[in-house]
């Protein structure tokens, strides 16, 4: 009978030390990182026309595309052709309009815009999972020397694919 009751009260004792552990392992925790699935960057028509009054706005407000629809959108803003000062300028090879293939069902994309420059791309260095929401933390560029003139209303884009989330995406 002693040897039931010990043992029955070490059990206790584990269980109760398990979940302590777990719980101060937990509320200690903080943020953690996100997997960055993949990274794209290139030119994007950042001047586009107001539907209702066809006045030029610049769209430069961090995006988060998650379905096909929200995709193809921000597909149709890419250049078809290479932005080059000659004749002839050859199609693009933007990563996004070959074959990437982002799956919608399990992953969302998220994608910053500078409508200030072609030529500088927007950094999102990391991505951490807080408690309540997703923060995407947001670096400047160094500005690039720009030694010409570039065409009206482009600008540069940062896309990564994380997974896909309930939480609201925030961005510092």
């Amino acid at each position: 009978m002693s040897v039931l009751l010990r043992l029955k009260t070490n059990a206790h004792v584990f269980t109760w030390a398990l979940v302590t552990l777990l719980l101060s392992t937990v509320l200690e925790a903080g943020p953690r990182l996100v997997k960055i699935k993949g990274t794209y960057t290139g030119v994007i028509q950042v001047q586009t026309l107001d539907p209702k009054t066809f006045a030029p706005r610049t769209e430069s407000a961090p995006r988060v595309v998650t379905n096909e629809i929200q995709y193809r959108e921000l597909v149709a803003r890419i250049p078809q052709k290479e932005i080059s000062m000659t004749a002839g300028a050859g199609p693009s090879k933007d990563p996004l309009l070959s074959s990437v293939v982002v799956d919608f069902k399990k992953d969302m994309m998220v994608v910053l815009v500078s409508g200030e420059s072609m030529y500088d791309t927007p950094e999102m260095p990391e991505v951490v999972q807080e408690s309540s929401r997703i923060v995407v933390k947001l670096q400047n560029s160094p500005r690039k020397g720009h030694m010409m003139a570039q065409p009206v209303g482009l600008g540069a884009y940062r896309a990564i694919v994380i997974s896909k989330s309930d939480f609201p995406i925030g961005f510092e």
